[in-house]
């Protein structure tokens, strides 16, 4: 039996064997899969430490009428107002956020022994568990990058822990902090808070066949849980800005044809699952999973008991939000990272008692992790590699002054070509760019330059008019100072 003290000292390996796989990253501009969600999430932490500390009004880098960031609410930017705060006592690089989030994935990777130890009560087992989950590829890769969904997966995992650390240890202080950490899950990302359907059905269960103080802890408490959600429901209904996003209704809202449906399963089932979701290394633990449950009839257990509907609810979430989630959006997938990780952790178990050959196996296994999740996310960091706005972004962003407003097009996004130039104004997403416009955003928004790559627009004597000067040129993108009217 290992001591605590030893796998304590253990578990360091997971930040050391971390940091170093990630060190090139850390002073790395924002590039690779889905920069324009990373565009985002990093604009609404610029705009908070640099022009409006108000948690209440994340914002663009689109100038509104006040002359600021367009104020635009989906999720609640705790964890962007959070890492702002961090910039304003620092310095305005992006190696700040950076660390910020690789501190936010070791704490992910803390909740995870946490929550492994209340259900299985083995420290080494629950490192071998947690060491799994740090090197799941999806979680390695946006453990570094900016989006939301990091801090909700981090205060789910520690919602889940603490309500499991209850069942162990009957401690009141458990349930108020599961049903904090279930809060800031869920205002963080709305889907997270399915993670509270443990809880509700043990207290569910104790109001149903439990003697009278047993009912009455079960209401007190699951009234906390309820109490705690208030803060969710009241931003989302009252100040978000969710209306006609397709992830409310997700199938129902946008059908897809039965061809596209099983095209992207079987993507899912082929790679997205074995290779991003568990690592290729971890497939055999999670295939013995499926043994423990059935073969050893673990469901049976009373924690088993209240996974299964975490299972069955993040599946049904995956199948409402199978057309949106497509074969692109990898990171709306980290839900399942939780339920995966603690089959995973039993496939471990399994296999490690079994024999010396299946316990030296499994060692192989777990210390491939690293190699096969390094290998997989390698090749994203690279993406837009030869992309003009990319490679020239640190000239394009000082090729006018800082504070300058600019008419900027095309950006489809709305967030990367803004961020990469590092600058605020009117951003176009297509060629029809009246001239009307852009007499507008001079006159009234004292616009001052204009960032453009496409000829369709910047070659239109209509347009043309309106420039002064040709600043620079960088590939397809050019920099035109505007005419003062």
């Amino acid at each position: 039996m290992i001591s605590n003290k030893t796998v304590r000292l253990l578990f360091l390996i997971i930040p050391v064997v971390s940091f170093f796989m990630h060190y090139s990253i850390f002073e790395k501009e924002l590039s690779g899969i889905h920069v324009w969600r990373q565009s985002q999430t990093e604009i609404n932490i610029q705009n908070f430490y640099r022009h409006d500390f108000n948690i209440f009004n994340p914002r663009t880098n689109f100038i509104d009428d006040d002359g600021k960031g367009e104020i635009f609410r989906i999720e609640f930017p705790l964890m962007q107002w959070l890492i702002a705060g961090v910039h304003k006592m620092t310095v305005d690089k992006i190696i700040v956020s950076r660390i910020c989030l690789f501190f936010i994935g070791l704490l992910s990777v803390w909740g995870m022994f946490n929550l492994l130890n209340n259900i299985f009560k083995n420290n080494f087992l629950s490192l071998m568990g947690a060491w799994a989950f740090n090197f799941a590829p999806v979680f390695y890769y946006y453990t570094m990058n900016p989006i939301p969904d990091d801090f909700a997966l981090c205060t789910a995992i520690w919602s889940l822990a603490y309500f499991f650390k209850y069942l162990n240890t009957d401690k009141r202080n458990s349930i108020f902090l599961s049903a904090f950490f279930l809060m800031l899950a869920a205002l963080t990302k709305l889907p997270y808070v399915m993670f509270g359907i443990a809880p509700a059905i043990y207290f569910l269960k104790k109001l149903a066949t439990g003697k009278k103080p047993e009912k009455i802890r079960a209401f007190l408490f699951g009234l906390i849980y309820i109490l705690f959600q208030l803060p969710t429901l009241i931003w989302y209904k009252k100040f978000t800005m969710w209306r006609g996003n397709g992830v409310l209704q997700g199938v129902f809202d946008n059908k897809i044809s039965n061809e596209k449906y099983f095209d992207i399963l079987r993507y899912h089932y082929n790679y997205l699952v074995p290779y991003l979701l568990l690592n290729v290394g971890a497939v055999v633990f999670f295939v013995l999973s499926f043994f423990v449950l059935l073969g050893q009839k673990s469901y049976k257990n009373e924690k088993t008991q209240l996974f299964i509907p975490i299972i069955i609810l993040v599946l049904a979430y995956f199948f409402l939000e199978l057309n949106m989630i497509d074969k692109i959006h990898d990171y709306y997938m980290m839900p399942f990272l939780i339920p995966f990780c603690v089959m995973i952790t039993a496939g471990i178990r399994l296999m490690y008692k079994s024999s010396f050959l299946s316990r030296s196996l499994s060692i192989i296994f777990l210390l491939s992790l690293p190699y096969f999740a390094f290998d997989e996310v390698q090749k994203y960091w690279s993406l837009y590699s030869d992309n003009d706005l990319f490679n020239n972004r640190e000239v394009l962003r000082k090729a006018v002054p800082k504070d300058a407003i600019c008419i900027i097009l095309n950006d489809d996004s709305g967030y990367i070509f803004s961020y990469a130039i590092d600058k605020q104004g009117w951003i176009c997403d297509n060629d029809n760019l009246p001239p009307s416009y852009v007499e507008d955003a001079i006159k009234k928004k004292h616009a001052t330059y204009m960032y453009c790559n496409t000829r369709k627009v910047d070659e239109r004597p209509e347009i043309k008019k309106f420039f002064e000067s040709e600043i620079m040129r960088c590939g397809i993108i050019r920099v035109f100072k505007l005419k003062k009217m």
